[in-house]
C-alpha cells in the first residue's frame, strides 16, 4: 500500500520538483502501470519455478532502486523526464515482480482462510496508502523547500523497504507443489 500512495504523488513531484507539465507528468504512471502489469503476467507464469522469496527478492530491490533513483536529481546529463520515468519504471518492474508471489504465500498458508486473508491484505493496503499519503504530504506542506521535501520523503519510503526485505525470509518457500 506505502508504493501505491508513494507511486500517486510522482505527478506532484515531477510537476513542482522539475517543472514537468501536468500531461507529461501523468504519463509517468502510465509507464508504472504497463510495467507492472506485464512484470505481473509474466512473474505470474513463472511462479511454479520461481517460489516465492526470489521475486519478494528481487522485485523489492528493483522498488527500492527506484524509489532511490527518483529522490536524487537526474546525473550523466539526462534529462529531467527520462530520469523520471525510468525511475518510475523500475518501481512498476519491481511491484510487478513481486505481486503475484505476495499475493499468494499469504493464501498457500490456510487456503481456507482465503476470503479472510484477502480481506485483510486488501485493508493492509488501504491503511498503506492512506499512512504515506498523509505523511508524505504533511512532510511536504511543512518544508520550507516543499520539492526537496518531497524527495526526501522518497528517499525514506525506499529506506523503510529495503528494511522490509528483512521480513522475506519469513515468507514460506513453494515452488510448484500447488
Amino acid at each position: 500500500g506505502m508504493v501505491i500512495g508513494g507511486v500517486s504523488l510522482i505527478p506532484l513531484y515531477a510537476v513542482s520538483r522539475y517543472g514537468v507539465s501536468e500531461l507529461h507528468s501523468g504519463t509517468l504512471l502510465v509507464g508504472e502501470g504497463i510495467a507492472s502489469v506485464v512484470m505481473s503476467v509474466i512473474m505470474s507464469i513463472y511462479l511454479r519455478r520461481t517460489g516465492y522469496r526470489l521475486p519478494l527478492y528481487i522485485g523489492s530491490f528493483v522498488l527500492v532502486l527506484g524509489f532511490l533513483l527518483l529522490s536524487l536529481n537526474p546525473m550523466f546529463g539526462i534529462p529531467n523526464f527520462i530520469w523520471l520515468f525510468s525511475s518510475t519504471l523500475l518501481i512498476g518492474v519491481g511491484l510487478g515482480v513481486m505481486s503475484p508471489a505476495a499475493r499468494n504465500a499469504g493464501i498457500q498458508l490456510a487456503p481456507e482462510e482465503a476470503a479472510n486473508i484477502a480481506a485483510i491484505r486488501s485493508l493492509g493496503l488501504q491503511m498503506g496508502q492512506i499512512v504515506s499519503i498523509a505523511g508524505a504530504t504533511s512532510i511536504i506542506a511543512a518544508a520550507n523547500n516543499p520539492s526537496q521535501a518531497h524527495g526526501f520523503v522518497y528517499l525514506g519510503l525506499a529506506a523503510i523497504f529495503l528494511v522490509a526485505v528483512s521480513v522475506i525470509s519469513r515468507v514460506p518457500e513453494s515452488r510448484g507443489e500447488w
